[in-house]
Order: structure tokens, then C-alpha cells, then sequence
């Protein structure tokens, strides 16, 4: 029998890779493309811990308390890359942005040109699948699986290999064009903040569903919530909890959107082949092989995160632009003083 040490490298990698096999099932993910060559990824159900953990990062924000477990009880899919302006102009025939360019993200619309933007998508093909994903929608995939204040870990150095903000970039970029998450969405952290279905609320938290939260049932506040983070925000301000908000009837150029949708238009999902049904089982040769062509650059062991579905490898581990209307920001900062507790402080975000 062979001393460890004496295991040539690639016997020894072979072995790794069984044990990957094992240890943490892939994603039975598919891709889907439509008409508009929006690509969508499927994001299988599962059990998340939503929100920011002080003891974690001590930087949070109030609305983003308390942590709290949130199960998604239905899988869905959600696009890869924020909508692009070329996409928005062949649904909408113009371009409200205020960088242009046709793979930049679309910015600088209201909830309702986005709302009649899904509407318009949905009746070209003849579907009404197509809508925004909901806050907890969009914090499970951008999570990915992980359980740190970004899905690459805790170090908001690391950000620069993945997402455009105030440290690498002066305005927003073509989608894409970093790493992904580890399930495949780019973009989650940077370039722009991204609007979900959900209406805002302060303290929706403290008593949201565990299933499939959807935000309050009204709209009290005239807004919108907003996930992600923008090309200006400090990499703290990107966090995968961080929330922001737009007004009903206002616009911000560092605002987009990406969709989603529960089952495909065309009834079935049409994969790339890259990332198709990769299940624990008894590792084959095409099994090894699927896996060499899907690792990363930094796998790990897997999140200690609740996620029931789409387990992924564990990452190691300017000034801002305007802020929500006077009004807007008034009302939640005398909501949020009723209740003795904090602060919000969001005119001095950096």
C-alpha cells in the first residue's frame, strides 16, 4: 500500500474530485434563452437565512434586521445579466438611460415603464410568465448558497474580480463582463442596484412570512424596493442584504432591473449544455468530466448556509448619487424614531 505522499497528482485529483461529488450535490440547473436572447438560469427551492448578521458585519443597516429564516418553496429561474438597454429598446423603442450603450444595463426608468416593459415582453411571447423577482427571490440567488456579507466571502477586497462599483469603475459597464456568483448571475453586487417586486417597509422583517415572503400587501411608503449594489457604492454598500428603494414615479440612474419567472414561456427549458442535471450518483468519467468543466478558480466545501437546493463551493474567505426623495426619506425616518431604535442614515451612504 502507497504512503499518501507517494499519490501522483493526478490520481490524487481524480480523488478530490469524487469527494466534491459527494460532499456537495451540483445544481440541476438549465439555462433558458428567449426571443430577446435573455439568458435565465433555474434557481431550485430551498431554506436561506435572509438579511445581515451584525455579529457578521457590523455595518448593517436597521432595515436589515432582524436575520430570519426564508424558505422558497417553488423553483424558478432568473436572469443571468441585468436587462440591457439593447433589449429595452426593442421591447420599448426608446432609452431612458443616462449612460447609453446597448450591452450597459438599462437605468433611469420608473416602476411603471418597467412594469409596462414586462407587460409588452410578456405579450410578444404570448406568455404572462415574465415578472420582477421578489426580494427574497433575488437575496437567494444572489446568495448562491453562501452565508457570508458577499458570495465570494467576507472580504470586501475581493470584490473587484466580480462586480463594478466605486472601486474599480466611474460608471456602469457591459453586462457580464466580471465573474459570476456560484450559480451563475452576474453583476448581483455592482453596476447597478436592481429593482424587485416587493414594496418597501422599514421593519418588514420582524414579521415577514418564513414561505415565500412577498412584501407587504400595501404599497404605504410609494416605493419600491431595490437589491444589489451600483457602480458609485462603496463595496460595503453592495452587500447581499443591503437594501435600498425607488419612489413610484421617480426615476435614478443607477437603478436597473433584472426578471424572472417560475416556468419557461416556450413550456420546456433549453439548456447549454454546460451545467445540465449534475446529481449525486456514482461518479462516471462524464461526471469527472462536467465537473473539471464547470470548477472554478477558487472551489471550496460547501456553505454552511440552509439551502435545500443549488448547493454551491464556499468563496475564500466615490461618493454616492443622490438619495431617495425628500418626502420618501422623512416618512421612514420618523417611522423608524416611533420605535425608539435607530437611526436611518442614508444621506451620508458612502
Amino acid at each position: 500500500m502507497r504512503a499518501f505522499g507517494q499519490i501522483s497528482p493526478a490520481l490524487f485529483a481524480a480523488l478530490l474530485f469524487i469527494a466534491t461529488l459527494f460532499a456537495a450535490p451540483l445544481a440541476s440547473a438549465q439555462d433558458y434563452e428567449n426571443s430577446l436572447g435573455m439568458s435565465f438560469v433555474k434557481i431550485k427551492a430551498g431554506t436561506f437565512m435572509m438579511g445581515n448578521d451584525p455579529k457578521q458585519y457590523d455595518a448593517t443597516e436597521p432595515d436589515e434586521e432582524p436575520r430570519h429564516k426564508v424558505t422558497i418553496t417553488r423553483d424558478y429561474y432568473i436572469g443571468v445579466h441585468e436587462v440591457t438597454q439593447a433589449q429595452w429598446e426593442r421591447i420599448m423603442g426608446d432609452n431612458p438611460s443616462n449612460n447609453p450603450g446597448p450591452n450597459l444595463p438599462v437605468e433611469n426608468m420608473t416602476t411603471d415603464q418597467v412594469l409596462e416593459f414586462i407587460r409588452r415582453l410578456n405579450e410578444l411571447e404570448n406568455t404572462e410568465t415574465y415578472r420582477l423577482p421578489t426580494e427574497a427571490e433575488w437575496e437567494y440567488a444572489a446568495r448562491a448558497g453562501t452565508d457570508t456579507p458577499w458570495h465570494f466571502g467576507s472580504d470586501p477586497e475581493k470584490i473587484d474580480d466580480y462586480d463594478w462599483t466605486a472601486s474599480n469603475s466611474n460608471g456602469t459597464k457591459k453586462v457580464g463582463t466580471l465573474r459570476p456568483n456560484p450559480w451563475g448571475l452576474h453583476d448581483v453586487h455592482g453596476n447597478v442596484k436592481e429593482l424587485v417586486s416587493d414594496y418597501y417597509s422599514l421593519d418588514y422583517y420582524e414579521d415577514s412570512p418564513q414561505k415565500d415572503p412577498a412584501g407587504p400587501e400595501e404599497d404605504e411608503l410609494n416605493s419600491r424596493v431595490a437589491r444589489g449594489g451600483a457602480w458609485y457604492n462603496s463595496p460595503e454598500r453592495t452587500r447581499s442584504s443591503y437594501r435600498y428603494f425607488l419612489d413610484n414615479g421617480e426615476t435614478d440612474e443607477n437603478i436597473g432591473f433584472r426578471l424572472a419567472f417560475n416556468d419557461p414561456p416556450s413550456g420546456k427549458s433549453q439548456g447549454n449544455g454546460s451545467r445540465d442535471d449534475l446529481r449525486v450518483g456514482t461518479p462516471t468519467k462524464k461526471d469527472l468530466g462536467k465537473l473539471t468543466s464547470i470548477a472554478k478558480k477558487d472551489p471550496g466545501d460547501p456553505d454552511a448556509a440552509e439551502s435545500g437546493g443549488n448547493p454551491a463551493p464556499k468563496a475564500a474567505g466615490g461618493t454616492e448619487a443622490a438619495n431617495p426623495s425628500v418626502e420618501t426619506f422623512t416618512k421612514l425616518k420618523d417611522a423608524f424614531n416611533a420605535k425608539s431604535r435607530f437611526s436611518i442614515l442614508r444621506e451620508d451612504e458612502e
